[in-house]
């Protein structure tokens, strides 16, 4: 046994042994911080979930290999979305759309997913069209609900296309799919055509010769891995990446990120909107208020701002936004003088730079003799683009 493979195991029995503490002698949802993840996760006590997430913990060990960096990938079957906040862990820049239509593990999916800004967690079961269905049928020897088909079933399935075509994702590019009655004919139908890998998880077992049918040697690439079967699309293996999606600076009910107010009372800045603030900018003369707000960049090629002074009477304001290197370099700035009750917009074009950076917003009196009393410097939106 190699170094590597004995560490994840004993990474694994660390995590079950925490897992099995916290839930011993339980029932019902219970929060369990974990070290090797930045939000805790909930688990259904007295279920199977402790096996379920324990495996969510290194995706490549237990089979779910892509050979590809996703940037939008729609999981069917999230369970109680532990392998769906893995999966927002491992790729924090792509978007995820995860499905589940058991009522039950859709709660516990959402509050594992919550935290991430990069997941979307929907109650629905997928087909290739629109019928009925219903949990009647029981599986295993754990006799655990099983959906199946009934024209009398309480849920209504969506099609896969009604889907991509209502969230315009066309370009959908990693399918994740643990198959129910629903789902399953999904692999019977014609998928999206840029779909690089198509991921089902079987627990190791075949899937039916009429459905591997469906993905043509010539076309797929198929590999028997872990829990999967793995469906690469070879023409499009090669393909360019595409462009990173754009991406919020300042999201209050995003990812989790590092935020700094310097020169300015707790009281000077405050949320406005989904993805704005607002700061009290300081007089002319003196060190500017300032927030800075740690990110990620990846591969953007602008940083588009607008902003705005909040009162028609107040004096002019000098706005200044800064994109800092992990290394305190200035790796591009902009700075705009706004009028009272006035808007205005800049786009900051940007280097090429990968990796840490920090995003520093300035505020402060354009004009001397004018002081900052119950003046507003609102940061409409920041996005990378």
């Amino acid at each position: 046994m190699n170094r590597e493979v004995s560490q994840r195991m004993e990474i694994a029995d660390m995590l079950r042994a925490n897992f099995a503490a916290a839930t011993a002698g339980k029932v019902g949802l219970v929060m369990v911080p974990v070290e090797e993840r930045p939000f805790p996760l909930w688990l259904r006590a007295g279920t199977e979930d402790t096996e379920r997430a324990v495996a969510s913990f290194n995706l490549r060990s237990n089979g779910l290999q892509m050979a590809h960096q996703p940037r939008r990938i729609l999981e069917i079957g999230a369970g109680a979305g532990y392998r769906t906040a893995a999966l927002a862990h491992a790729y924090p820049g792509a978007e995820i759309i995860a499905t589940e239509a058991d009522a039950a593990c859709y709660r516990a999916a959402m509050l594992n997913t919550l935290p991430y800004g990069n997941v979307t967690c929907l109650a629905q079961a997928i087909a290739a069209d629109a019928g009925r269905y219903g949990f009647h049928g029981r599986e295993g020897k754990e006799g655990r609900l099983r959906l199946v088909r009934d024209e009398t079933g309480s849920i209504t399935a969506t099609p896969l296309q009604h889907l991509l075509n209502y969230w315009r994702w066309r370009d959908v590019d990693t399918l994740v799919l643990t198959p129910d009655a629903a789902s399953l004919e999904i692999l019977r139908a014609p998928l999206p055509a840029g779909l690089r890998l198509v991921a089902v998880e079987t627990c190791g077992m075949l899937l039916e010769a009429n459905i591997a049918a469906q993905f043509p040697n010539n076309q797929f690439l198929m590999v028997m891995s872990g829990d999967y079967v793995l469906f690469y699309h070879r023409a499009l293996q090669k393909a360019p990446p595409a462009p990173a999606r754009p991406a919020p600076v300042f999201a209050p009910d995003g990812q989790l990120r590092g935020l700094r107010l310097e020169n300015g009372a707790e009281d000077s800045f405050f949320p406005v909107g989904p993805n704005g603030f607002r700061l009290s900018p300081n007089a002319y003369g003196a060190p500017p208020a300032r927030l800075t707000l740690a990110h990620e960049s990846m591969d953007y090629s602008e940083l588009q701002v607008s902003m705005r002074v909040v009162q028609p009477e107040a004096p002019p304001v000098r706005f200044t936004v800064k994109m800092l290197s992990a290394f305190g370099e200035t790796l591009a700035t902009a700075s705009e003088v706004v009028k009272g009750g006035m808007a205005r917009g800049t786009v900051i074009h940007l280097p090429e730079y990968e990796g840490l950076c920090d995003v520093v917003f300035m505020a402060e009196v354009a004009v001397p003799g004018d002081g900052d009393a119950d003046i507003w410097a609102e940061f409409i939106s920041a996005t990378f683009v």
